[in-house]
């Protein structure tokens, strides 16, 4: 059984486009996002795949846009820390510090990407997520890095 949530908790849908992008499955992602948003649940939604928050941890946002695809994503990670397993992430890899560089990054490149709820080129909204716990956790709980995250822009 999960704990009642308290006044100040939020509820986040992490999800990824995929394929879902194209025929039938579009309508259904873009309900999905609008349900959420109506049920006050935080919408954290990566374009094509979650893992181009995790290669935002290594490489800078322009050069991440240079990879068309998942797998071509998954590449870039395999070449930036020499290996990727989807079901096993390393701690080392994705640390803290990295994930205020990805925070920074995705900011920066979200910014620009037209598309609104449906993204229409590569970004990720999970520094929204990092942004909130930043914003509202403990400072004695959070990582120092996350502490020093500066406020949204």
């Amino acid at each position: 059984m999960n704990p009642p949530l308290r006044e100040d908790d939020e509820c986040w849908l992490v999800l990824d486009t995929d394929h879902h992008l194209e025929g039938p499955h579009r309508a259904n992602l873009i309900e999905t996002i609008l349900e959420a948003e109506k049920d006050d649940v935080h919408v954290a939604l990566s374009c094509p795949c979650f893992e181009f928050w995790l290669l935002l941890h290594h490489m800078d946002e322009f050069q991440a846009q240079a990879a068309s695809n998942c797998d071509e994503i998954q590449t870039l990670i395999r070449s930036s820390v020499g290996e990727y397993n989807k079901t096993n992430l390393k701690r080392e890899h994705y640390g803290a510090g990295s994930a205020v560089d990805a925070t920074v990054r995705a900011e920066r490149l979200d910014g620009g990407v037209p598309g609104g709820h449906l993204p229409e080129t590569h970004t990720t909204r999970i520094y929204k997520l990092i942004r909130a716990i930043a914003a509202k956790g403990l400072p004695s709980d959070l990582p120092a890095e996350l502490r020093n995250l500066s406020p949204v822009r």
